[in-house]
């Protein structure tokens, strides 16, 4: 999949004000609550209304960022039956269901054992290391009835010094153009360069994710939550 083709979409679930396109890809669209930033003709502002439901067509959406999202997202709540809904699950579930096969979800989320994971009040949802793995290949989770029907390929996940602004937010919607008249290369250097910088904070805190949609035709879509 070439990320940076002509027909490219990407999603950032929970922009905030700083909206991100990691892979530069030529349409972004953001998500959040909240329309905090400038508009810009750059990206298409999308309002969230239901935080486990993504208004988008299945197999639809290139490649999907969340950065300091996962954290906010509640395990659990009351589905009004005296039963329980599980939101975490069912953003999983949305974002697998609008990738495209051989789609990219990249996630960057402040986890465990780390001070930064529970010292905001509104942080909900505590990651670890083991966590990734209830939604990779090997899951054994979606035998467990929780509604589970991402079946993400694990491609990378390793701790970062630093978040949301501190990772560079690569390359964000402002100057997206003199960005992407650089060449790939150049584009590459700069990306390193900040993962350095990051390397040499004193401790690492935020979990870097990136998982991936298989390609193969037998992977099912995903259910529409």
């Amino acid at each position: 999949m070439n990320l940076n083709d002509r027909d490219s979409v990407h999603l950032d679930w929970g922009s905030g004000g700083r909206p991100t396109n990691p892979f530069a890809s030529k349409k972004l669209f953001v998500a959040d609550v909240n329309e905090s930033h400038n508009k810009d003709d750059e990206f298409t502002y999308k309002k969230i209304s239901n935080l486990t439901s993504i208004d988008f067509a299945n197999s639809s959406i290139d490649s999907v960022s969340a950065y300091d999202l996962l954290e906010h997202i509640p395990r659990t709540w009351p589905d009004g039956d005296n039963g329980a809904r599980y939101p975490f699950i069912e953003i999983m579930n949305e974002i697998y269901r609008i990738l495209k096969p051989g789609g990219i979800f990249l996630s960057v989320t402040p986890a465990y054992p780390s001070p930064q994971s529970f010292q905001d009040p509104t942080h909900v949802n505590f990651i670890t290391e083991e966590t990734i793995s209830y939604f990779d290949e090997n899951s054994w989770a979606k035998h467990l009835g929780y509604g589970l029907t991402a079946n993400f390929e694990k491609i990378h996940q390793s701790w970062l010094r630093g978040s949301g602004p501190l990772i560079g937010r690569f390359p964000n919607h402002t100057n997206l153009n003199e960005k992407i008249s650089n060449s790939s290369l150049e584009l590459r250097l700069k990306h390193i360069k900040r993962f350095l910088r990051m390397s040499q904070r004193k401790n690492a805190y935020s979990l870097l994710w990136v998982l991936r949609k298989p390609c193969l035709g037998n992977q099912s879509e995903g259910k529409k939550v």
